[in-house]
């Protein structure tokens, strides 16, 4: 996490969670400059007057920032997203939920108003991430706008309430709202109202209604269950710390409540009273300590490990090459989409399939997901070119359409590696499979050249100490190559700088990426674990006579290249003695 970015923060600062969250970011970043839009909503004028201080001091606020934030797609965030597209600064915006909901049972939303809801969806366009924190409303934003860069990440609360102290438990049944007549009508508090007058004489009843928020966590502590009954829910910051408490929670089954509490407590059918007084009487007597652990799931470390990645723009590529792998790539694609390291973009290269790719592409929703077309077949090694001149991001991953990742912190943890130490490209260990997992044999590699009766697991101890001496590992490559292509990961800056071969080659791009980067002194690192599943079967490439044949010319080429080119006199030498060109 870079601890220096320099962030532009926009909100309104009234707002008790927006400020929660200014907080939060001040514990992770020291230079946090502040745009407070409670102006925009004061009137038409105050409006005018917002534009004005952005043509006169915000635009110096946005052209000193690194990263500009901003609290809800609505109108205010127009000018702000165009500033920073004018200076080339990243514009991250956080959707509540209301901006881009139109419920007509309720008449609830922001796209009711034509004027309003256009500015939303075209923030959602043109930001450079769009930030949400349940799964429902990331379907309905996409629904929305199909372009849009939308991330999953969580709210959080206090971390403090983790690890309170709960007095022993009252049999009182709670909820929570702001004060205001609609928002009654939002949460269900009618239904909570039918419910109490039922069962008042067995149970204590209470609505936190816009009470100071230390008070309400007061209440929380004491009460036994916890009702959220909304008729949409984006998250429920309340009903988490309500769980944080000890509080059993009862939800509807609308958005993402069910997933929010997991199996920690009882979900209902949305409108559904006498549901509703059977799951006050099965709380009663159930454990809020399971609940109190599901909160902890949201904790502020997580959140911001994720947010971070963001912000910071730290986007890692994935370039998947694919002819005629429709079978394969959806299983292939998940396993990029189930990583713990969420900013990635993934490109799929269509070498010109003959089979129905393209329509298993397009039927996978995910807007990370760019599909490149090629006219004609044009081999794995130009296909690959082609994602990789298209990548924006700072570290790229070549993954072929028949592999997949088997570590689900894969990207995760090669990309901490390669920050902490500095290294140009990094790769993991792989597993072979068949068609099936049925047969899974971990591939053992190792760069020290000797007979395996040393045993792999001492030979892997040199990989490291070889590998800070890029051009002595660049001989190595000679008698095999170590590194299993869907396993590397390379710095995007790395890439540029080696050399450019010949475009006549359609196969062995991984060989060929790591011998133009050790050839120009580029340092790589082992990272011993499982990283990615190799699918072996009898269409794939590395078993065609075609693949072996070109093997050998560009051995030659390369060969060629090292003896005209400007390197040193003792790698050639080294070269010709050992006879690797022969």
């Amino acid at each position: 996490m870079n601890s220096n970015l320099k962030i532009l923060f926009c909100g309104i600062l009234s707002s008790p969670f927006i400020m929660a969250d200014l907080n939060l970011l001040k514990k992770y970043y020291k230079n946090i400059d502040i745009i407070d839009l409670k102006i925009t909503q004061e009137s038409r004028e105050g409006f005018l007057r917002y534009l004005l201080y952005l043509l006169t001091k915000g635009i110096i606020q946005i052209k000193k920032c690194d990263t500009v934030y901003i609290w809800f797609a609505l109108y205010h965030a127009v000018p702000l997203i165009i500033i920073s597209k004018l200076f080339d600064k990243r514009s991250i915006v956080w959707v509540g939920g209301w901006e881009v909901s139109k419920i007509e049972e309720i008449k609830y939303g922001n796209q009711f108003n034509k004027f309003h809801g256009a500015a939303t969806r075209w923030c959602l366009r043109n930001a450079d991430a769009v930030l949400i924190s349940s799964q429902s409303y990331k379907n309905i934003i996409l629904k929305l706008a199909p372009s849009a860069n939308v991330y999953l990440i969580h709210h959080t609360i206090n971390d403090s309430l983790y690890d309170i102290d709960i007095p022993e438990k009252s049999n009182r049944v709670v909820t929570a709202l702001f004060a205001g007549n609609f928002t009654r009508t939002l949460k269900g508090i009618d239904l909570f109202d039918k419910v109490a007058f039922e069962m008042t004489d067995k149970y204590k009843f209470e609505i936190c209604d816009g009470i100071p928020h230390d008070k309400m966590i007061e209440i929380f502590k004491t009460s036994k269950v916890y009702c959220q009954l909304s008729h949409t829910e984006s998250f429920g910051i309340s009903l988490v710390e309500a769980m944080a408490c000890g509080c059993v929670p009862i939800v509807v089954d609308r958005d993402s409540l069910p997933q929010l509490i997991g199996n920690s407590g009882i979900v209902i059918p949305h409108g559904d009273e006498a549901a509703l007084i059977k799951a006050i009487q099965v709380a009663m007597t159930m454990d809020g300590n399971k609940a109190r652990e599901r909160a902890k799931l949201y904790n502020s470390d997580h959140r911001m490990e994720l947010l971070s990645q963001i912000m910071e723009n730290d986007i890692v590529s994935i370039v998947i090459p694919s002819y005629n792998s429709a079978k394969w790539l959806p299983d292939t694609i998940k396993s990029v989409q189930d990583q713990t390291y969420k900013n990635v973009e993934i490109i799929v290269v269509d070498d010109g399939s003959t089979d129905n790719t393209k329509e298993v592409v397009e039927s996978i929703h995910d807007p990370r997901i760019r599909y490149v077309p090629n006219i004609i077949n044009r081999g794995e090694c130009r296909s690959s070119r082609i994602g990789f001149s298209l990548a924006r991001g700072k570290y790229i991953c070549r993954l072929s359409s028949d592999d997949m990742y088997a570590n689900e912190n894969k990207i995760k943890h090669q990309v901490q590696y390669m920050d902490e130490t500095g290294v140009d490209w990094s790769y993991n260990s792989i597993n072979c499979i068949g068609e099936s997992f049925n047969s899974s044999i971990t591939a053992e590699t190792y760069w020290m050249v000797l007979p395996t009766r040393y045993g792999h697991k001492i030979l892997q101890l040199f990989d490291n100490y070889i590998l800070m001496f890029p051009r002595i590992a660049f001989i190595r490559l000679f008698y095999g190559n170590p590194v299993n292509s869907s396993t590397l990961m390379f710095r995007a800056t790395s890439y540029k700088i080696g050399d450019k071969w010949s475009n006549i080659h359609r196969t062995d791009c991984d060989g060929l990426l790591l011998f133009s980067m050790l050839l120009r002194g580029t340092r790589g690192g082992s990272i011993r674990e499982m990283g990615s599943f190799y699918r072996t079967h009898p269409n794939q490439m590395s078993y065609n006579p075609i693949y072996i044949a070109e093997m050998k010319v560009i051995r030659r080429e390369i060969i060629e290249k090292l003896y005209k080119g400007d390197y040193p006199i003792w790698l050639k030498m080294l070269v010709r003695i050992l006879g690797v060109s022969k």
